[in-house]
């Protein structure tokens, strides 16, 4: 979440405390209802004898062990509430403290952006002003410390209390339905006895209704060797786990996101997809791959919207004819992107939806699992085949660079995560585009052409890439023979294709990413402003029909002649 400074200030932790005993106090009441119960049906039984009073017993036994299970799970829930008051004070009090001390030297704290001004007078001496400017770097650098360490805790103890949460209402939904299965101790059992409970369908189900608690369960029996790490039921539980915890942060019910039912059927996932990588990076200023998919998200998902606009596009350059400079080739394939018919748009629209859908599938699991778990879980994720080398390599780099305060490892590994992204993720959907027959050349080509970049600074393929060719005239009195010259044309087209993903990853790395470091390191404020701000506004902006006439003027007239 986004903190503010005047939202910090009013934190009152000690009311969790408050509200951890009244629960406490309620759990213990219902625990004595428990014991009332049983005392009765003990007395009960001593008067009923008999299958009926026995099976009377049997009942409020059942009922009684169902109950101490619930408050079993209430208990964890107090326990958390109570161990995060403490926790919350600590770091709210240190971080309001640093800015206070701020405060107290004549600095001031931006309330929404935490950024630390000099309000005093400056000093007469050029001694006096170097003192004053190192203090400013000093007192930013604690306060964004201590805000890192607020966030973090903050978002700890939210996930603790949601695990704890989640396993009470199953404890609760078991009640309902009797279930009363608890996996067994597995302390001192071989792999073997190990295996039995695992292929059990009751421990299985039992899993489904308790992923919280089988994922302790399960991590415990993997760490103690009982389990290979490898195992497949292991392995596909470890990555439904942290893709349902991906899904429940973005706020997106997996069963509404299909992408083949086009973009407005999943426009409102769309844009909790960006929202969540932009939240991502805002609370956790390391996570530089999300800050990126948030800000480059405006462009990709443009795609999505406009690819029948971009046939638009050409359909409007047609009427005027080729330009005198135009290569056939290039007018040719201009003629057939503006004869599309609309099912073969539906295909580029869906590959597109579904490479979304794809990344997020990928990497938000990870993220969590750094969040939540740290280099031990990406252990597990590795030995259960869920990353490549690769991936742990990189997050293990972003994790040495936080501890380290290095910002070129933490750099290293969110590089890695985007090539991870752009070559085992989502190339072979730009393959597919690019291969379909008849149109796949021609869209792929209209995408690399008409792709303008919403990361500041960063330029459209064709700017960085153009495609040159030599320029021929006609022979005097031989109008049809054309004869080479000395020079080449500069064409507004782009020299190569975004769906080949070596050309792509070098407009990355050329030319998107260093603008996109540029923007978080010459202007850091001005970079997390963006990237909070509403992503429907910034998704409209990079709409080819707020930019048609730029287009089609760069396309039509951006045309230069140039000695070879």
């Amino acid at each position: 979440m986004t903190y503010r400074v005047s939202d910090v200030r009013v934190w009152a932790p000690h009311r969790i405390t408050e509200a951890s005993d009244r629960l406490r106090g309620l759990n213990s009441d219902f625990g004595s209802q428990i014991d009332l119960m049983v005392r009765a049906a003990d007395e009960g039984s001593m008067v009923w004898v008999g299958e009926g009073g026995s099976a009377a017993y049997a009942a409020a036994e059942h009922e009684a062990e169902l109950g101490r299970r619930i408050r079993s799970a209430l208990d964890q829930v107090v326990d958390v509430l109570a161990a995060s008051a403490g926790r919350l004070q600590s770091v709210r009090d240190n971080l309001i403290g640093k800015v206070d001390a701020a405060v107290l030297q004549g600095f001031s704290v931006g309330d929404e952006d935490w950024v630390v001004t000099d309000t005093s007078e400056a000093p007469g001496s050029e001694r006096g002003r170097e003192i004053r400017a190192q203090s400013l770097i000093d007192i930013q650098a604690a306060v964004s410390g201590a805000l890192e360490q607020l966030a973090d805790e903050d978002e700890a103890v939210a996930f603790e209390l949601d695990r704890a949460r989640d396993e009470a209402e199953a404890l609760g939904a078991d009640v309902v339905v009797g279930q009363d299965y608890s996996p067994p101790s597995t302390a001192g059992l071989s792999s073997d006895e190990v295996r039995s409970i695992i292929d059990d369908a009751e421990f299985r189900d039992w899993v489904d209704r308790h992923p919280d608690a089988a994922k302790a369960y399960l991590d415990g029996i993997v760490d103690a060797g009982q389990l290979n790490g490898d195992d497949e039921f292991y392995s596909q539980f470890l990555g439904q786990y942290w893709l349902a915890e991906s899904y429940e942060q973005a706020g997106i019910d997996p069963t509404t996101w299909d992408p083949t039912q086009g973009t407005e059927f999943n426009a409102a996932n769309i844009t909790k997809v960006y929202e969540y990588y932009g939240q991502l990076f805002l609370d956790h200023p390391e996570l530089e791959w999300a800050g990126m998919a948030n800000m480059i998200g405006p462009s990709f998902a443009g795609g999505f919207y406009d690819l029948a606009m971009m046939r638009d596009v050409a359909q409007n350059m047609v009427p005027d004819g080729k330009p005198v400079l135009m290569p056939d080739s290039l007018w040719g394939t201009v003629e057939t992107l503006a004869r599309m018919p609309d099912s073969e748009l539906k295909f580029y629209e869906s590959t597109f939806l579904s490479m979304q859908k794809e990344i997020f599938e990928d990497q938000a699991p990870m993220h969590e699992a750094y969040l939540h778990g740290g280099p031990e879980e990406f252990q597990r994720m590795r030995h259960a085949g869920l990353i490549d080398r690769n991936a742990e390599g990189a997050w293990n780099a972003v994790v040495a660079g936080v501890s380290a305060g290095d910002s070129d490892r933490i750099a290293f590994g969110n590089g890695r995560l985007l090539y991870r992204e752009q070559y085992q993720i989502i190339a072979d959907d730009y393959d597919a585009m690019r291969a379909r027959p008849g149109t796949g050349e021609v869209v792929t080509w209209g995408l690399t052409t008409v792709g303008t970049p919403s990361i500041p600074g960063a330029q459209a393929y064709p700017e960085v890439f153009p495609e040159t060719v030599p320029l021929q005239v006609p022979l005097p009195g031989a109008p049809f023979v054309f004869v080479p010259t000395p020079f080449d044309v500069e064409t507004p087209f782009p020299d190569g294709n975004i769906a080949d993903r070596d050309q792509r990853w070098g407009l990355i790395t050329e030319d998107t990413l260093p603008a996109y470091r540029e923007a978080l390191s010459s202007d850091t404020a001005a970079a997390r402003q963006l990237i909070a701000s509403e992503f429907g506004p910034r998704l409209e902006e990079r709409r080819i029909a707020h930019q048609a006439p730029v287009l089609l003027e760069r396309i039509l007239t951006d045309w230069s002649v140039g000695l070879r």
